[in-house]
């Protein structure tokens, strides 16, 4: 009688097995604890070949590259030469090296009380897209959205919102694959509500504003650090870390807190030059947090504009550490990464799944069979923005 049971249980489970498999997700942002390396190049910036050249020898992960709006279409039916543009676009895909498109700089005639009308918007991004189809997979918009320079008016959680759920519909209605990356939330001295918003306090409003409804990857920005990141850290009680886990915090209360969260520029305070030693502290920093998944530590040109950026193209050695970073990076797996990871226990909204094979961990139980049997037990991997 015990084994007719298991033979029908048998029979049963193959059954099931030749059923379609559900695919488990919350959300088409799958996260499994990988961390990426980005580097940024603008197209209108200096020895825009040099930059490439660097980019050849690192081979990121992604490039962040900046798109002025107002320069490219200052007026509404005028557009600029896109031959330095399309020579960076075309890099990337030769080399097989994602795109980042960061969109700055709304010009005047995009702009309305409330700031850039999301029609426009989205309008620009399915042009984009469609230029450049093979090396374009995400878009940054108005990166600094919670200051006035970022957003081009008073900034508002609100009116970023609607334009973000703008933009996701235009996409979804074109069945684009590309990712919406937002905020670019940068930590701001002084704020008010009229030019600068505190990057805490807009992430709180964005919530509150439904962002947590919104198919985006959440951005930051981290300007003006002290030039000794762990140094300071230790006189002032950690405040880049304390700041990070802040974010986090937010995240957190709105059911959010896994991530994945990009950090797509770094800059140093009074435009310090930082060296190789910079590099690694920062880029060390930033992947202890599981739930940071890209940053962005550098400029191949950085342009006056920003002030700061950590340049690849100054003798120091900094490029070696790069390179150094991204190959030690690619070594490693997610889940080992994931695993060691001292932030792990603040991961509270993950649901651990089976990668493949599920039912090899069936048999295990029924049979007290081994894993080996049916090949290695897969470990758990993790859907992030659960709801």
């Amino acid at each position: 009688m015990r084994i007719s049971s298991r033979c029908f249980i048998l029979l049963l489970v193959l059954t099931l097995s030749l059923l379609p498999v559900q695919q488990v997700s919350a959300n088409p942002l799958f996260y499994a604890g990988e961390f990426l390396y980005a580097v940024n190049i603008n197209p209108l910036g200096r020895h825009v070949s040099n930059a490439l050249t660097q980019a050849r020898n690192l081979h990121p992960d992604w490039l962040m590259v900046d798109f002025d709006w107002n320069v490219w279409f200052p007026a509404r039916d005028t557009a600029q030469n896109f031959q330095s543009l399309d020579t960076v676009m075309r890099f990337a895909e030769e080399q097989g090296i994602g795109v980042s498109m960061r969109i700055l700089n709304p010009p005047a005639w995009v702009l309305t009380g409330a700031g850039p009308d999301p029609a426009s918007t989205a309008d620009l991004i399915h042009f984009l897209e469609e230029r450049y189809a093979n090396s374009m997979k995400a878009v940054e918009v108005f990166p600094g959205a919670n200051t006035k320079q970022g957003w081009g008016a008073a900034p508002s959680p609100q009116a970023y919102v609607d334009l973000l759920e703008t933009v996701q519909q235009k996409l979804v209605q074109e069945e684009s694959r590309l990712l919406l990356v937002a905020g670019g939330l940068i930590p701001v001295s002084d704020p008010d509500q009229m030019t600068r918003i505190g990057d805490i306090a807009f992430l709180e409003g964005l919530y509150a504003a439904g962002f947590h409804s919104v198919n985006a990857i959440l951005s930051l920005q981290l300007l003006d650090l002290a030039p000794d990141i762990f140094q300071v850290a230790l006189d002032v009680n950690e405040p880049v870390l304390l700041h990070i886990d802040a974010v986090q915090t937010v995240m957190n209360l709105n059911h959010d807190a896994a991530g994945p969260v990009w950090v797509t520029a770094v800059s140093f305070e009074n435009g310090a030059v930082q060296g190789s030693e910079s590099l690694l502290d920062i880029c060390t920093l930033l992947r202890s947090r599981l739930f940071v998944g890209l940053v962005s530590p550098a400029a191949l040109n950085p342009v006056n504009s920003a002030p700061g950026m950590m340049s690849l193209m100054d003798e120091d050695g900094s490029a070696g550490t790069m390179q150094q970073l991204i190959a030690s990076n690619r070594s490693e797996t997610s889940a080992a990464i994931a695993m060691a990871s001292k932030n792990l226990q603040s991961i509270r909204k993950e649901e651990p799944i089976h990668e493949s094979h599920p039912l090899r961990f069936f048999f295990t139980r029924l049979f007290g069979l081994s894993c080996s049997r049916f090949g290695s037990c897969q470990q758990p991997v993790f859907i992030s923005r659960s709801s």
